[in-house]
């Protein structure tokens, strides 16, 4: 049974832990697959190498990730544009939370406050 291609829109590719790890280990400098994978192991136990590979192709095809190859190894490096899309999303929900959490800080305030 052939697998569905993978949508490759940023809100796509980040949907997966493994991805969002892959991600954040890439905003300290670029790393080859192979980096990536031992520093992820703990975090992805049981991934097969093929399977961290396709999370690799849909950082990729979203454009979250540019590759180059050095050697026989595919050198990784972050390209956090394409999560402009999702920050511009996600931003008025956080004036969304701020206000409810400056509500619940207000009524812990209350609370503390001796009777």
């Amino acid at each position: 049974m052939a697998r569905p291609s993978a949508d490759a829109s940023a809100f796509s590719a980040i949907a997966h832990p493994t991805r969002r790890a892959v991600l954040d280990h890439l905003l300290a400098g670029e790393r080859s697959a192979t980096e990536l994978r031992l520093a992820l192991a703990p975090r992805i136990a049981g991934a097969s190498q093929p399977a961290f590979s396709e999370h690799l192709s849909v950082l990729a095809r979203a454009g979250l990730v540019d590759a180059r190859p050095q050697g026989r190894e595919r050198i990784y490096s972050l390209n956090a544009r394409p999560l402009a899309e999702a920050f511009d999303w996600l931003k008025p929900y956080e004036a969304f939370w701020d206000e409810r959490l400056a509500k619940l800080g207000d009524y812990l305030d209350r609370k503390a406050r001796p009777q």
